[in-house]
């Protein structure tokens, strides 16, 4: 990558700051003429932070200069960063270079480090386009059907935008992981993920003038979920709709056995107390089927919350059915994830039934319309 002129990177990085300051605003539009960057935390609460590459520049509030090494260990220090026995006491650093690695794994674009909560965040500035090529197959598989690969990445696109958008109280807009997106730099990258978004290019969700929130979620089981049900908020292009395509899913259906004794350890972990009785029972479903609430001995509690409490790699979905045997409870249930928006083994099953990508996304963010903004 051809080094960037020191300028413009000072100038990004503290647009970047200065936004941060923003209040989160619902529903707020930019228009975008050109490929927009994006502020992806990639590595958080780290002590130190090992970075590689060619033609490395480190880029501080004092200015740039060529680093000699090609492998720098970055150490977080009280009076600022310590790179050997130099401390760079900043609130902020950054680096740019070719063949750029954070502890071996390569990225593209910028490395920008800050500090929260006394402990180090490594941020990856980079367009989106290159953003979405890290993106697809940690969501995916890219070699699905190539409708639902263009569905995909559409929908992270789309996600990607609204949380830019969104103007959230830090100096990236992305987490790397399942709290957004999971991303993870170019390892990941292949032929037809590129593909995919290369054919899509610029192309986003809009709900009347508004940026949608493009939710998926890996199995819907038959049926996905209004967000309303989910969060409290209601959107009115994620709503409930019955899915027959996603059959094929590896946790179409599961069922999870576990001891009542673990679940009230768990939940007494959570902060819930322990009760006299051993009831647990689902006291009300939204249309979809979906837990809304369950109560256990003397408290209520949403199916959301259940799964965060038990894991959700056990209690996969909230489209289950509870049975009490012995001193057993027997979870048994249907798809995986929240079950809001994209239906992402449903989009595959689309896709190989000859559906094109517009197909897919129309039927699971209603009332909704695609437009190339770059």
């Amino acid at each position: 990558m051809k080094p960037l002129s020191l300028l413009p990177f000072l100038i990004s990085l503290c647009l970047s700051l200065l936004a941060a300051c923003a209040p989160i605003q619902k529903g707020a539009t930019q228009i975008i003429s050109n490929e927009p960057k994006v502020n992806v935390a990639i590595l958080k609460g780290s002590k130190d932070v090992e970075i590689s590459g060619s033609n490395l520049r480190l880029v501080t509030n004092r200015g740039a200069k060529t680093v000699g090494e090609n492998k720098l260990l970055i150490i977080n220090d009280t009076r600022g960063y310590r790179l050997g026995r130099k401390i760079y006491p900043a609130s902020s650093i950054g680096l740019q270079g070719r063949d750029i690695k954070v502890n071996g794994r390569g990225y593209a674009g910028e490395i920008i480090l800050i500090k929260e909560n006394g402990t180090l965040t490594v941020i990856n500035k980079i367009d989106m386009e290159t953003y979405l090529y890290g993106v697809i197959n940690n969501e995916i598989s890219s070699a699905w059907p190539m409708e639902a690969v263009k569905a995909q990445a559409v929908a992270a696109r789309t996600y990607a935008f609204y949380k830019l958008n969104s103007k959230l109280d830090k100096p990236y807009f992305l987490e790397s992981t399942v709290m957004d997106q999971v991303y993870s730099g170019q390892g990941s990258e292949d032929e037809r993920a590129r593909r995919a978004v290369n054919e899509t290019k610029g192309e986003i969700l809009f709900h009347k003038k508004v940026v949608a929130q493009a939710l998926f979620h890996s199995s819907c089981g038959g049926h996905t979920e209004a967000a309303e049900n989910v969060w409290g908020t209601d959107y009115p292009y994620l709503k409930s709709v019955e899915d027959r395509f996603c059959t094929d899913a590896p946790n179409y259906f599961w069922t999870y056995l576990s001891s009542y004794d673990n679940i009230s350890s768990a939940l007494a972990a959570a902060g819930y107390p322990p009760g006299s009785s051993r009831e647990i029972r689902v006291l009300e479903r939204s249309e979809s089927g979906r837990v809304v609430t369950v109560k256990i001995d003397t408290f209520t509690l949403s199916g959301e919350d259940l799964r965060r409490i038990i894991g959700y790699s056990r209690i996969k979905s909230t489209l289950f059915n509870i049975e009490l045997h012995d001193d057993n409870v027997v979870f048994s249930g249907s798809g995986a994830g929240h079950g809001v928006g994209m239906c992402q083994w449903g989009a595959k099953g689309m896709a190989e039934a000859g559906h094109s990508y517009r197909d897919i996304l129309h039927k699971y963010y209603n009332k909704v319309f695609l437009k190339k903004v770059y």
